[in-house]
């Protein structure tokens, strides 16, 4: 009998214990078990002692059924089989997954962790522990590649992933010690009665959004508590547990999401590894999919060295970014992990970058904020750092902030009241998808809206009504600023509106601020205002994720989610004009250093308000006389108010006393987002062009009248300008 044909014992095993009695939730656990001791009566092994829980899978057929399996397992080669293949919950892999965050290894990068490990530890004669085991993959792995590890262990929260642990191990090696331990790494910490030489493993990773009891003993847990924090995932705790565990000058290899080197709740984590760990590699795969049954994880391997006392002070490191194309075309050398190391190494040794076959290598140093445990960008380049660390931050003169929090824009279903009452809504008067305070235009006249309570009608904007060139002209949403009111029974109609979904707003998700003003009675006020945005006046809006970062200048009327972030000055005069600002934010500089150094989401770059907020920014009171005149060409001289003696610009809605360069990109833009401006693909300026051009820039005047008709002129222009005015900051900071 071949070993291809092993897998269809399971199914004949599972066919036989649905005969047997009705279909069981469990029959997949308890026929794998069967197979288990079957081969463990074969091997003459013995369960250990601390798995009392097995009885519970145990199972008895007539004697013909069991001597008809028993020699079809007597004929099983297992040095042929992949055991974490063959001993896995395939029926029950995606609600495993679901409840539990738990996704199995593959082989491939099981073997690049321990090869990788290896660089940096001697694992024969070395105690090492998986500390989330699952089916085993990894201690099965570390046992077949080890001559001689002084132990093995694993340790997993569910019960039945700890036999598959046990399984795959011992039946790999039956001579080896190999602890296995049912217990939650977590919250029984305690049970952790030594400590560990290496710790490989593939953690767990599960937000709070959908798994809130999860988190509930963590808030006051003894050790726990320090590190939690709202929106906090759970993987972050299992980081921290392992260098908890570790032996000092240990090594932990990790395979996490990429998630948390930026995540905003991640600061304490971060600053817990900094003091406590060496950082010796990240593996980065970018958009790679190496878990076929877990959507839209972007991962890493991250080695850890455990310090012999805490520091703060932390190495520069490897950062090893995998090029998805090449390895995809190239699948026969990616699975021969001895060749992918020996490639790795030579990278790092020679900080080669030029030859992008496999991947490159950046060597990464942190900042003084990101060693205090501000997020990490590791495609930030030595340049960047020396930027950040040198220059003035985009927050030393802006705030930055997201839009309007309401708790509840429209009825859906994952509000806590619709969930349990989704039968009785529509006799409430409402049904899914009714807008509760952003509404249709429909929805608005349907109210039948007095004068003063159409005065709290705004048009309501979300992401997706951005372009690169401005706001979409058709705008289909309004709000109803709730916020604005203060005696609901002043506004009538709106009050009718609001009381008729009061049993939802009830159940909002609760701020400091909503709680405030439930205490005061006003139950219809929003969950996040934030009032002192200038949402009538001026200000730079963007959105919060996007595939190229962009930034809008408006001084008009714009209400929006809290997918959309705006930027608006600190206290009265920045020192810089916004619109000066908006071309700053939107040159080829700035678009490379936010690609550098914000978080990614799959394909889209998160721009949220902590890489907006750092955004290396000159001075202004360390300008000298070319800077101020470079600011001055790019942003022009204007007033948000009508003036006298100044030309109103529709484009801009301001009042233009210099018209600056950007002033000609916003008429373009306007132009381009109304349809008035086919031809953007004809925009090409030839060698000739830049020539004169760079005489311009030389001189820092205007170029003629049809460059300025021309987007691509202007923007080689103000991009040439920005470099010479952040060369002339580094100067002046250098002096």
């Amino acid at each position: 009998m071949r070993n291809s044909n092993a897998f269809q014992i399971k199914e004949e095993l599972m066919a036989s214990l649905d005969a047997l009695d009705e279909v069981h939730s469990s029959n997949e656990q308890r026929a794998l078990f069967k197979i288990i001791e079957y081969f463990f009566y074969r091997e003459k092994i013995s369960f250990p002692n601390n798995l009392e829980f097995i009885d519970s899978y145990k199972i008895e057929f007539n004697p013909e059924v069991e001597k008809y399996f028993q020699n079809k397992i007597s004929q099983i080669d297992l040095s042929n089989l992949y055991l974490p293949e063959f001993f896995c919950e395939y029926f029950n892999a995606k609600q495993k997954k679901k409840s539990h965050g738990e996704v199995f290894t593959p082989k491939e990068i099981i073997d690049l962790m321990i090869c990788r490990t290896k660089s940096f530890f001697s694992l024969n004669g070395a105690e090492i522990c998986d500390y989330a085991s699952g089916n085993g993959a990894i201690l099965y792995n570390l046992i077949n590649q080890l001559n001689s590890p002084k132990s093995l262990t694993g340790i997993d929260v569910q019960p039945f992933s700890c036999v598959l642990s046990y399984a795959n191990t011992i039946l790999s090696k039956n001579n080896s010690e190999i602890i296995v331990e049912n217990f939650d790494t977590i919250i029984d910490r305690n049970r952790f009665n030594k400590k560990y030489d290496v710790v490989i493993s593939n953690p767990p990773y599960m937000g709070q959004k959908n798994n809130q009891k999860l988190f509930e003993p963590l808030k006051k847990h003894p050790f726990w508590s320090q590190f939690y924090e709202s929106k906090s995932d759970y993987q972050y705790f299992f980081i921290i547990q392992a260098l908890e565990i570790l032996k000092p000058t240990g090594v932990a290899c990790l395979i996490t999401t990429q998630y948390w080197l930026a995540a905003t709740k991640g600061n304490k984590l971060r600053k817990y590894i900094v003091d406590n760990a060496e950082i010796l590699e990240v593996h980065d795969f970018g958009t790679m999919k190496l878990f076929p049954n877990a959507g839209g994880q972007e991962n890493i391997i991250i080695l850890l060295k455990k310090k012999s006392k805490p520091s703060s002070k932390q190495k520069e490191f490897p950062r090893i970014l995998y090029n998805k194309d090449w390895i995809y075309d190239n699948l026969d050398f990616w699975s021969n992990k001895d060749l992918v190391c020996e490639e790795v190494s030579k990278k790092i040794f020679s900080r080669d970058k030029s030859n992008t076959r496999l991947a490159t290598v950046n060597i990464v140093k942190f900042t003084s904020d990101e060693i205090g445990g501000s997020p990490w960008y590791l495609d930030k380049t030595s340049e960047d750092t020396k930027t950040k660390n040198t220059n003035s931050k985009l927050k030393d003169f802006f705030n930055v902030q997201p839009g309007i929090q309401t708790g509840s824009d429209k009825v859906n279903r994952k509000n806590k009241f619709v969930k349990t009452n989704l039968s009785e809504i529509k006799s409430l008067g409402f049904d899914i998808g009714d807008g509760i305070y952003v509404l249709t235009k429909n929805e608005v006249d349907r109210l039948d809206l007095t004068q003063k309570e159409k005065k709290l009608v705004k048009p309501f904007y979300k992401v997706g009504e951005l372009t690169s060139f401005g706001i979409s002209p058709t705008n289909k949403q309004y709000l109803l600023d709730a916020e604005s009111i203060d005696d609901l029974d002043s506004f009538p109609n709106i009050n009718k509106h609001l009381s008729k979904f009061r049993k939802l707003l009830d159940v909002r998700f609760k701020t400091y601020a909503l709680i405030n003003n439930e205490k005061e009675g006003k139950w219809w006020k929003f969950v996040g205002a934030r009032p002192h945005i200038p949402y009538t006046g001026e200000k730079l809006i963007n959105p919060s994720r996007s595939k190229e970062s962009y930034f809008l200048y408006s001084n008009s009327k714009f209400y929006s989610s809290m997918d959309i972030f705006y930027t608006y000055p600190l206290n009265g005069d920045s020192g810089f004009s916004l619109k000066f600002l908006c071309a700053y934010l939107n040159s080829d500089i700035i678009k490379g250093y936010l690609k550098r150094n914000c978080k990614k989401k799959g394909i889209k770059y998160e721009l949220y308000k902590d890489p907006i907020s750092n955004i290396p920014l000159p001075d202004p009171k360390k300008m000298d006389l070319k800077s101020q005149k470079i600011i001055k060409l790019i942003g022009g001289e204007y007033s948000t108010n009508k003036k006298k003696s100044y030309d109103f610009d529709k484009a801009s809605n301001t009042w233009i006393k210099d018209r600056g360069l950007f002033d000609y990109i916003l008429s373009l833009n306007s132009d381009q987002i109304n349809n008035n401006r086919q031809n953007t693909d004809s925009d090409k300026i030839e060698q000739s062009d830049i020539q004169y051009l760079d005489e311009c820039i030389y001189k820092l005047e205007f170029p003629k009248k049809k460059y300025l008709e021309n987007t691509l002129a202007i923007n080689y222009i103000i991009n040439k300008l920005i470099e010479e005015l952040l060369s002339l900051n580094k100067t002046e900071n250098h002096k």
